[in-house]
């Protein structure tokens, strides 16, 4: 019976150290995941992970899209698969809260469309390499003091947009995106929006200021400093007694502020108040253009500035410091794609120059990383 007892405590104890090492095992492993970052993560549970480039288009009814589906062009008519288009506030709720490749129907109701068909199939062709998609949130009648007030003018008169776009449309848009595994980059906000201030000469008097705060607003609160902004300056018709001063405020906002583009949208087809198939289709392309125009002098040139030079009939293109694939595009100062390479991180690419003289956009694109830099060919 000793024996029995003392071979019983002895197998207790071995119990009990091994539970003890089990233990200790666990919780070291479990420290070590706690220390794995989020880029590691990402690559072990998404490596076929795809990086967006999303626009977001917001203003009111010329915004939103009120023109017959089927005025517009028959390239307008199909389904464009190569973009995708995420809508909320002012549009049918079939259409909410998923990602729909763009088609005729998301304007203000069903039967209508806006200028997103012209910039989908423009911004597609200028960057045939990328992935597109478009975040969609207007209403129409709907004035700055009013409703589209951001926190740096003060709270709006009658109702909250600003937020009620960011946190009902844009944010649900960009946290399924990073759900599924994916990434994005905010390329640019298209602002279509002003009608309803210049009705009053109140409103009109205080536009430059309200527009300032609401695109310095909108860039802190999606972090994106030096995002993108695209106005479509009202027309000029009677149906807005103080049209002028807006317009003029959208003209000072432009000049003032950084990365703000513009373009006059008077003379595009309209019923007076608001544009037609025709004009949309001007508007979406202008849209398109005016962001090329920002987007080539709106570039990082400190990281690749010594990594990306000319070399006798060569582009040199220094992939050292770099992790894993690497997309190299080369764009010229319209935004037209005349270059597109893989390499890997830590290679040096050779690519033979036939570009002739002048600024060129390069962007270097991984895993980790979207560096773009300004090329000057000799």
């Amino acid at each position: 019976m000793t024996s029995l007892n003392f071979n019983s405590n002895k197998c207790l104890k071995n119990i009990n150290f091994l539970f003890l090492l089990v233990s200790f095992l666990f919780t070291m492993a479990a420290q070590a995941i706690d220390h794995v970052d989020n880029s590691q993560l990402k690559t072990i549970t998404s490596p076929n992970s795809i990086h967006y480039k999303v626009f977001i288009l917001s203003g009111q009814s010329n915004g939103a899209g009120v023109a017959a589906n089927t005025d517009f062009p028959v390239e307008y008519q199909a389904e464009q698969t190569n973009v995708q288009i995420w809508a909320g506030m002012q549009v049918d709720a079939s259409l909410t809260n998923q990602w729909i490749n763009v088609k005729p129907g998301f304007g203000t109701n069903l039967t209508v469309s806006g200028c997103e068909l012209s910039f989908a199939r423009e911004i597609s062709k200028r960057f045939p390499n990328e992935h597109i998609r478009i975040i969609k949130g207007a209403w129409a009648a709907t004035s700055m003091v009013d409703y589209w007030l951001s926190p740096s003018a003060g709270t709006p008169a009658k109702e909250d947009f600003y937020h009620l776009l960011i946190n009902s449309t844009i944010k649900p848009a960009l946290n399924n995106i990073t759900a599924n595994g994916d990434s994005y980059e905010l390329a640019g906000f298209l602002w279509m929006q002003g009608e309803s201030d210049a009705i009053t000469q109140a409103s009109a008097n205080v536009y430059e200021s309200n527009l300032s705060n609401f695109i310095n607003d909108i860039r802190k609160d999606l972090n994106v400093e030096k995002m993108p902004f695209i106005i479509a300056k009202i027309d000029a018709v009677p149906s807005w007694s103080f049209n002028a001063i807006v317009r003029q405020a959208e003209d000072n906002v432009a000049s003032k502020l950084q990365s703000v583009g513009i373009f006059d949208t008077h003379g595009f087809e309209t019923d007076g108040v608001h544009y037609l198939a025709a004009g949309y289709v001007k508007m979406g392309i202008q849209f398109a253009n005016q962001y090329i125009n920002v987007f080539a002098t709106n570039i990082e040139t400190v990281t690749l500035k010594n990594n990306v030079y000319q070399s006798g009939s060569n582009i040199v293109v220094d992939l050292n410091g770099l992790n894993g694939s690497q997309s190299i595009l080369i764009y010229d100062i319209n935004g037209k794609n005349l270059v597109s390479r893989q390499a890997n991180g830590g290679e040096r690419l050779l690519i033979t120059n036939g570009l002739s003289s002048g600024v060129y956009v390069v962007k270097v694109h991984g895993a980790e990383n979207t560096i773009k830099t300004k090329l000057l060919v000799k």
